[in-house]
């Protein structure tokens, strides 16, 4: 099969980097797939504009799915995803899936009638009719079919773009504008702040362990959903660790990058994970990790590249302790880098994620190609 002949569309709800993984991923599949010869695309080409009506996204998706030959979507429950899966099929087009972790237990138990008429109504034949649905570990696979078990399935997870953390920059480009963090054992967090990230485990077991260990300091990196961040500020102070916790807001870039480089360890306790590229992204820049079981990251305990642990306090407590301690961080990093460039860089993964278009192509047997509609796509 000819791969520059392909024209792949993706389709979010935004573009928006406040959405999270979803956004970073799919840009990221895109960029691969463009350096591998395939034509491939994003919707919404950038940023939606919130005034738009429901029909012009209609109509303009619709559109772009009718010069696409694969259709791959990425989270569940909103309207661009359902639009593109009934756009998909009218133009017989053959679709893909990728719920990012949305069907996960603890994900389901949230707006949970929401979520049962919704998936009555839509989601559930949505997902029956997809040509494969992607799943990132085989712990969401098997935590999906209390949902959905009739899916044809397949794993693969995501991937780093290991070019960027590979060679991050020295420890001082950071402090240099953050003086307060000298000498200081940093704890990082990078993410969207929102509940399932575990904040509620996080702040007490940090409180509790900056009693017994000095200089210890947590960064917490990311944009505020739906005003959370004010939530976990309260937390912070009825811990009694205002002075020892900073928030950053939304970090990019040379920035991001320096403040990787400025920490000593990352974690991350979330409730729920479908595959974080925050997590991946640290250990590629050579960072070891504490996260939960939640995550699906084994590997990270079995490498010696991390600590992980139950989603229960005093257990976090423990590992905070240890690796605040820990004569061997520096290794304990180097295996993790180690780990995320053998097995997940994204060059690796897309050209698995490829060769799954193509097996689509040819078992579904789709509507022959129209050249001309072919023109149509972005």
């Amino acid at each position: 099969m000819d791969t520059e002949r392909l024209r792949i569309l993706h389709v979010l709800p935004t573009r928006a980097m406040e959405y999270g993984g979803p956004v970073t991923v799919a840009e990221h599949m895109v960029d691969e797939l463009l350096r591998l010869g395939v034509k491939a695309a994003i919707f919404p080409s950038k940023v939606e504009n919130s005034n738009r009506s429901c029909l012009s996204v209609w109509k303009e998706l619709d559109h772009t799915i009718a010069g696409s030959d694969i259709v791959h979507i990425h989270g569940l429950w909103n309207f661009h995803a359902n639009f593109a899966a009934h756009a998909a099929q009218w133009r017989r087009t053959p679709f893909l899936v990728t719920p990012h972790g949305m069907l996960d237990r603890w994900a389901l138990r949230r707006s949970r009638l929401k979520k049962i008429a919704y998936g009555f109504l839509f989601e559930r034949r949505n997902l029956r009719k997809a040509a494969r649905v992607q799943f990132f570990n085989d712990e969401e696979l098997i935590e999906s079919q209390d949902f959905e078990p009739r899916l044809k399935a397949f794993v693969l997870p995501n991937g780093v773009q290991t070019d960027l953390w590979r060679s991050v920059p020295g420890r001082n480009a950071f402090l240099e504008t953050h003086p307060e963090f000298r000498g200081r054992v940093v704890v990082l967090f990078l993410g969207r702040l929102h509940p399932k990230k575990g904040f509620d485990l996080l702040i007490p077991a940090f409180a509790t362990v900056s009693q017994r260990i000095n200089g210890l300091h947590l960064v917490i990196a990311g944009p505020d959903e739906n005003g959370y961040r004010q939530k976990i500020e309260e937390m912070v102070k009825q811990c009694g660790v205002s002075d020892q916790v900073t928030f950053t807001g939304m970090v990019q870039g040379e920035t991001k990058r320096e403040i990787l480089a400025a920490s000593d360890f990352f974690i991350l306790t979330s409730h729920q994970e479908g595959d974080s590229i925050a997590v991946k992204e640290a250990m590629a820049a050579g960072l070891p990790v504490i996260i939960t079981n939640s995550c699906h990251f084994n590997e990270v305990a079995q490498e010696g590249a991390g600590i992980v642990v139950p989603q229960d306090i005093k257990e976090i407590t423990k590992a905070l302790e240890k690796m605040a301690t820990e004569a061997q961080r520096e290794e304990m990093g180097k295996r993790a880098a180690n780990l995320i460039a053998k097995h997940y860089t994204w060059t690796r993964i897309v050209e698995q994620l490829l060769e799954t278009y193509k097996e689509i192509l040819i078992s579904e047997n789709p509507k022959p190609i129209n050249n001309n509609a072919r023109n149509n796509h972005a």
